[in-house]
């Protein structure tokens, strides 16, 4: 098996595969430091010099060899770029058709209903008419139909600069925490590894994704509701490989957004949290070589975070000192711009509080040392 890694950033993905010991490389948008020393990587950035877009990472494989592809964030929004991908490869993880179906919003919602799953009610509506909802009630959001990571989400307060244009999900606003789950799919079955807190909010955004710390700390009943949740989207949609939920915890019960059918950005710490390798069960359970009697996981005593940070404004970056605890870190003098991802950090601790002080401390640290011109 020649195995590719494609996304807008694979840099989890291929320290996963590394570890597991497969024969890979990998192709993403910015081709970090530490990406280029984990395998062979290519970069739309750095080799090829185009504009950071899903279609210009199909386009440029063309003259790679593999016989199997694992995709990542970005590609659930992209079905027919699936498609071209799917005749020049095997696909490691959910096909066409699932892609599809999660990605109707209509459809995905009114599944929901029938599965008596709660979740935010949610509408397709152009934006115009959008905007004047929530311009008057804010217990509404603006979300794109092309969903992920937060991007171009708003609210009563960030109206104005809101650029969406076409038709949007209008969405009540639930008040809660966000959280998501992270399952297995095989052909016959679904297997619940754990979930995570997720982290979000940059200037310009509360929204945006920014990172999760595992496991999720909440009642034992908690988890087996947002367990049984996942496992009924897992098998109505057929789910294959690793597949994420991702959920508002309003108090203890959990509201359904959206699924993310695909590896997950919360592998960094799903991994050490769970003791697993995430891309070695993808792989195995998407091609039937995983001996799904012996599946279990262990949870870890200690919790883990990652937090990315993002630019605030255009800058030539450059990190001082190379610290153990960074990931995803740019070229010396990289050009970044502002609300671009800067790199991320990884932290611990005994509790969540714990770990999130960590990350917090360590962000200090790094954003001082960040030369900027």
């Amino acid at each position: 098996m020649k195995l590719l890694l494609l996304g807008p950033s694979t840099r989890a993905m291929a320290e996963s595969a590394n570890r597991a010991g497969y024969n890979f490389y990998s192709i993403d948008f910015f081709g970090d430091v530490d990406q280029k020393l984990i395998c062979k990587n290519f970069s739309l950035n750095h080799d090829f010099n185009v504009d950071l877009t899903i279609d210009n990472l199909l386009d440029n494989v063309s003259n790679l060899d593999f016989t199997h592809a694992i995709y990542g964030s970005g590609f659930e929004n992209s079905p027919k770029i699936v498609s071209k991908l799917e005749k020049d490869c095997q696909i490691i993880g959910n096909n066409v058709k699932t892609l599809t179906q999660v990605r109707n919003w209509k459809y995905f919602f009114k599944t929901l209903k029938k599965l008596d799953i709660s979740y935010p009610k949610s509408e397709i509506i152009p934006i115009e008419e959008a905007k004047e909802i929530i311009n008057s009630d804010d217990k509404f959001i603006i979300k794109p139909i092309k969903s992920g990571g937060g991007h171009s989400i708003f609210d009563k307060e960030s109206n104005e600069k809101n650029d969406l244009e076409g038709d949007v999900i209008l969405q009540e606003f639930i008040e809660g925490r966000p959280i998501s789950s992270l399952s297995l799919g095989s052909k016959n079955n679904s297997f619940f590894v754990g979930a995570t807190k997720q982290l979000v909010g940059i200037p310009g955004n509360k929204f945006r994704y920014i990172g999760n710390v595992a496991p999720l700390n909440v009642p034992a009943d908690v988890i087996e509701n947002i367990q049984n949740i996942s496992k009924k989207i897992s098998d109505k949609f057929n789910l294959l490989g690793c597949n994420g939920v991702d959920f508002i915890l309003k108090k203890s019960e959990p509201y359904v957004t959206e699924v993310n059918p695909r590896i997950v950005g919360s592998i960094d710490v799903v991994e050490p949290a769970y003791n697993i390798n995430l891309i070695d069960l993808h792989v195995k359970i998407c091609l039937g070589e995983l001996d799904e009697t012996e599946f279990n996981v262990e949870q870890s005593r200690q919790f883990f975070g990652k937090k990315v940070l993002f630019a605030s404004n255009d800058f030539n970056y450059t990190i001082k000192k190379q610290q153990p605890f960074l990931r995803d870190i740019p070229h010396f003098n990289e050009r970044i711009k502002g609300g671009e991802p800067i790199c991320t950090i990884m932290g611990c601790g005994e509790t969540s509080e714990k770990c999130c002080a960590d990350l917090h401390q360590k962000e200090i640290l790094i954003r001082n040392e960040l030369i900027k011109k």
